[in-house]
């Protein structure tokens, strides 16, 4: 978040960039599952929430079967 604000980066690319990391994905669709809401993330929650709304939760399970895929994928590969 720091490097975020050092380098002035716009509140989509914060969440598209928190989007590559599996476990950001995971704890953002818990809380979100379990609260209603990503108050907790700040703005980049809210965003995310006003955004995508009830589409939210499919996204997020969408890319942890992107993740999961690949990672087997590759795996089954090597």
């Amino acid at each position: 978040m720091g490097s975020a604000m050092i380098l002035n980066v716009n509140i989509e690319k914060i969440f598209a960039l928190s989007l590559i990391n599996p476990l950001q994905v995971f704890k953002l669709s818990a809380i979100f599952t379990i609260q209603g809401n990503l108050e907790v993330f700040g703005p980049v929650g809210v965003f995310a929430a006003r955004n995508y709304g009830s589409q939210l939760i499919p996204l997020l399970l969408g890319i942890l079967t992107v993740w999961i895929l690949l990672s087997f994928g590759g795996a089954y590969l090597i």
